[in-house]
């Protein structure tokens, strides 16, 4: 009989082997290590963030030949630890820090440390400036550092002294700081900016000075189309305004030229977008870029924030020079199919650039030296943005503005007051084409209107009111819809083509105004309609024509004879007046 032999297992009982375990170095690598009381650690057990504080291996004598440490922590985004111990609070928390060494055996030991990671406090708050000047409508940064730089919580809370002075808009939070950007008011004075840390509550300020910036920014947009292609007439009038002598270091013009299939002046290009600064009568080119619509609102958006970045001063006037068209816009590319800048385009263009440079005050004033501009609706879009306006109700003369006999006037009074400057060129431009006409033999009839757009608002909403009288006396009666359209159209109107068709339909809001009153379906608005001119009178603070025709320098729109012009829809923000409008055009 065969002996078996009962094998008997080898057990290995946990209590024969010493304890290990599995734990990350920090670098996401496992390590399996033995737990031995032949190295342990010595040092704080706690640290604050941005802080440090220095561990040290204790090992037995004998037990290692190699005494080299490797240091890791559990959780690096909590703490860190160097090669040679030192260990940096990162976020509050709690992690582990492992010192690894091999013994003699040749088996890798360690310790452990547990550390507290708790958030640094806060002893003080620094800004990186204690005193700023800025300029009219400028910007500048401001950081607060909250110490100690590293750990302590760095969020801020800021206020000022002055709003209107300065403004305070936030930017971002890091570890080492909080930034803010200071606007600057439209006005010089002082403010103080204060900065209070969220921990602590400690303060520091900074004191800020607004620094008036003097003169002014003229910005040219010069859409030279046919009149420059064809008569070289853009052409003509930079070199009036180069012909100005003494120009003032604090009266900055500054030219977009565009929209011409061809230039006369040189270095002037069809096909670039380029921008010019006039100094020392000389045009420098400051910028060139390729073609681009100036039709578009985003083109002249972009020339308007250039222009007020780069050239800050105490006043900002914009000349819109091209063709005019009344409701269908201005400057009218002739690369681009005669595109053009509606009124609300214009509108949105000055608001986002106004905003982009940081300019919460309206521009002083803008100019048309263009065609049939002097409409209620254009003017009302521009209150939004701007001060003054200088129009014409009827279609102007190609040689526009007279600009080497207005340029003195804003040289010698670089801030001067500015219904005054735009007076002068208005009456100046009346002057010289007075004399042209009469040279040519034809009759005068060009005109010129300065208005307060301060006024419009109250107008626009008297005008309304008008309106809405109006269109509950026509109803559905188209018999009166054309009654008003017919009072409407007997009244003073303008832009004439050759055959005497009057497709822009503007009327002026005087004359409009008395016929329609005249008429006994609206005799009961009179009261109404001659309120309306009294604040014409007060909006329109000069108006001057010629003695072949009539204005009181504004101009309603009406489309009474053709729509072909403006499309199935007209931008307006008379919203009241065009439903009667339409009325009126569907009844003719």
């Amino acid at each position: 009989m065969k002996k078996f032999l009962k094998i008997i297992p080898l057990l290995v009982l946990p209590f024969m082997l010493p304890s290990c375990t599995v734990f990350n170095n920090g670098n996401n690598n496992q390590i399996v290590d033995i737990s031995s009381d032949e190295i342990s650690i010595s040092g704080d057990n706690q640290v604050e963030v941005g802080g440090t504080v220095q561990l040290t291996a204790n090992f037995k004598q004998g037990s290692f030949t190699n005494t080299k440490v490797s240091w890791s922590s559990s959780d690096t985004s909590v703490a860190s630890v160097t090669s040679k111990g030192k260990v940096t609070g990162k976020s509050a928390g709690n992690v582990t820090i492992y010192a690894t060494m091999t013994n003699n055996k040749n088996e890798k030991v360690y310790a452990t440390r547990n550390i507290k990671v708790i958030a640094a406090v806060a002893t003080g708050i620094e800004l990186s400036s204690t005193s700023l000047t800025m300029s009219f409508n400028g910007t500048s940064k401001l950081s607060a550092k909250v110490l100690p730089y590293a750990g302590a919580n760095q969020a801020v809370t800021w206020s000022t002294s002055n709003s209107s002075v300065v403004s305070i808009d936030k930017t971002s939070t890091t570890e080492k700081d909080e930034q803010i950007t200071l606007h600057a008011g439209s006005s010089s004075g002082n403010a103080t900016i204060t900065a209070k840390s969220v921990d602590g509550n400690f303060t520091a300020t900074c004191a800020v000075s607004i620094q008036a910036v003097s003169g002014t920014t003229v910005m040219i947009y010069m859409c030279g189309a046919d009149l420059e292609s064809q008569s070289g007439l853009a052409t003509s009038d930079l070199n009036e305004i180069l012909a100005v002598n003494n120009q003032p270091s604090n009266v900055n013009i500054v030219i977009q030229t565009g929209g011409a299939s061809s230039w006369s002046k040189s270095g002037i290009s069809a096909s670039k977008s380029q921008r010019w600064e006039v100094r020392n009568k000389k045009m420098n080119k400051v910028n060139e870029d390729t073609k681009k619509n100036m039709g578009l609102q985003s083109t002249l958006q972009e020339f308007v924030t250039w222009g007020l970045t780069s050239y800050p001063a105490e006043k900002y006037g914009l000349i819109m020079w091209n063709h005019g068209g009344a409701m269908g816009g201005c400057c009218f590319d002739e690369q681009y199919n005669d595109d053009s800048i509606s009124a609300d385009e214009m509108y949105n263009a000055v608001k986002n650039a106004r905003a982009a440079a940081g300019i919460s005050d309206k521009l002083d004033w803008v100019t048309y030296d263009a065609c049939l501009m002097a409409v209620q609706d254009v003017a009302e879009y521009n209150s939004h943005n701007f001060k003054y306006m200088l129009c014409s109700q009827e279609s102007e003369a190609g040689y526009g503005y007279d600009y080497d006999a207005w340029l003195p006037t804003l040289y010698s009074k670089p801030a001067g007051d500015t219904a005054e400057l735009l007076e002068t060129i208005g009456h100046t431009f009346m002057v010289e084409e007075k004399a042209l006409f009469q040279r040519e033999g034809y009759d005068f009839d060009q005109t010129q209107s300065v208005l307060d757009l301060s006024k419009m608002s109250a107008y626009k909403t008297a005008f309304e009111s008008f309106a809405s009288s109006l269109n509950s006396i026509i109803g559905s009666n188209s018999t009166k819809a054309k009654t008003l359209g017919n009072a409407i159209y007997s009244a003073q109107k303008y832009g004439a083509d050759d055959y005497g068709q009057y497709d822009f339909d503007i009327f002026d809001a005087k004359s409009a105004l008395n016929k329609i009153v005249a008429k006994s379906d609206f005799s009961s608005l009179s009261s109404s309609a001659n309120s309306l001119i009294s604040q014409i009178e007060q909006m329109v603070v000069y108006e001057e024509h010629g003695n072949a025709t009539t204005g009181c320098g504004l101009c309603i729109f009406c489309p009474i004879q053709t729509r072909w012009y403006y499309g199935s829809s007209t931008k307006s923000n008379f919203s009241n007046w065009i439903t009667v409008a339409n009325k009126v055009y569907n009844a003719m």
